[in-house]
């Protein structure tokens, strides 16, 4: 009897498995009618057809409809690819890496003796939210009259000073009137700047410029707060971007940021906003107005004549899109954000001679140059007043009201890309 048994138990294995249906599969069938068994284990009907789960059907699902939104997309992407070509020489060929010998900065004076014999590497991006930069930025040692000659005149701040020949030429334009404090949170960059301003110093150029690195966005309430002279202006130029929703926190405007601001800034001070990309200052522009409790208000110049240009004046674009094809915007930004010079991924510095050393912004469906439908996250639940007030808007990009170029605005102005500015007044 045993051995009848067991050659039917062998007829009855050999069955299942010639018909394409391993045993342990065939087992779970029988036991747990409708299972669903792992594709690992080729599981299969009898017929032969392969078991499908509910969860690969909605991934199916899932992945038609990513299809179906690229490709409703892809004209505005292909559109965005040719504006972001502007920046690149093979899109643009008259576009050339910034030396630091520009007419621009003619006012630092001899060049090739202010550059001789420096050297910076820096990073083109650095994560604000790691550890080691959330430390605040504390006060210098030995107190504001060791770095002012006068550290009773008005203070000016430029947050993400980058290379600092904006602080640095502002200086002498306002020696005897105004002191300038560049903030940038990548080390390197503002060590250089410091050589800088002490060969400066010794011909007797500026009295009144000083650099510190460090977080700006966590640190301007605490750093400034002891400032003798009070701060007269704050500015922001050509912030990082941060287009994807998870990284909005990376921004250098926060809510608590614009409390500080309003904090340090005294009365009838401004606060400037400049850039090429208009969806963060328009984020900036929604933080202050939304965080500000009331402590700012548009300029007068954002109202002037001629009429400036409307706040929604470039075409919409889907907004805090977290997919794959946003995934890739990171690569067009971070070959095109730097200034030209040192904000690309290595820059050498030697004998007054920048050599860019970063790479073409990659092919891409980037959303680098265009306004986005959505509001930022952290202002999305509040309606802004100010952006629906038809009667003011971005100021004319060819009037810079600081009337010196930061090296990235001397890039993108090379590149023909529009500017965007904005000034909000503390009242």
């Amino acid at each position: 009897m045993l051995h009848s048994l067991g050659r039917s138990l062998h007829r009855s294995s050999s069955a299942v498995v010639s018909c394409g249906v391993p045993a342990r599969v065939a087992a779970a069938s029988r036991n747990m009618p409708g299972a669903v068994v792992n594709k690992r284990t080729l599981a299969a009907t009898s017929d032969g057809a392969p078991v499908t789960s509910p969860d690969d059907a909605s991934k199916a699902a899932k992945r038609q409809h990513v299809a179906a939104e690229a490709a409703q997309q892809q004209p505005q992407k292909q559109s965005d690819q040719r504006d972001n070509l502007r920046y690149t020489k093979s899109g643009n060929p008259l576009l050339t890496p910034l030396t630091g010998h520009e007419e621009q900065f003619a006012e630092l004076g001899n060049m090739q003796q202010l550059y001789r014999g420096t050297t910076a590497k820096a990073r083109q991006h650095v994560n604000p939210l790691t550890s080691q930069n959330q430390k605040l930025l504390d006060p210098p040692e030995g107190g504001w009259g060791a770095v002012f000659a006068d550290p009773t005149l008005p203070l000016q701040v430029d947050i993400g000073c980058g290379s600092g020949r904006f602080v640095l030429i502002r200086a002498t334009r306002l020696k005897g009137a105004a002191n300038v404090l560049g903030l940038e949170i990548r080390a390197k960059l503002a060590d250089r700047a410091l050589v800088w301003r002490d060969r400066l110093k010794d011909a007797g150029k500026v009295n009144n410029a000083h650099f510190m690195s460090g977080n700006a966005t966590i640190s301007l309430e605490h750093l400034l707060g002891s400032y003798p002279g009070g701060v007269q202006l704050v500015s922001i130029q050509y912030p990082d971007p941060h287009f994807k929703k998870r990284h909005y926190k990376r921004r250098v405007v926060q809510p608590a940021t614009v409390k500080h601001i309003a904090s340090v800034l005294k009365p009838g001070g401004r606060l400037v906003v400049q850039g090429d990309v208009p969806e963060p200052l328009r984020y900036i522009r929604n933080m202050v107005e939304q965080h500000g409790d009331g402590c700012f208000a548009l300029s007068p110049e954002n109202r002037g004549a001629p009429a400036p240009r409307a706040w929604q004046n470039m075409a919409a674009t889907p907004a805090d899109s977290d997919t794959a094809a946003d995934d890739a915007v990171d690569g067009v930004i971070a070959a095109s954000r730097g200034d030209g010079d040192d904000d690309d991924e290595v820059v050498n510095v030697n004998g007054g001679e920048e050599r860019k050393t970063g790479g073409t912004p990659a092919s891409s469906s980037g959303l680098l140059h265009n306004e986005w439908a959505g509001a930022p996250e952290e202002t999305e639940a509040y309606s802004s007043k100010w952006a629906h007030d038809n009667s003011v808007g971005w100021l004319d990009p060819a009037c810079n009201p600081l009337g010196v170029p930061t090296e990235r605005e001397v890039y993108v102005l090379r590149a023909n890309v529009e500017v965007y500015r904005c000034i909000l007044d503390r009242v």
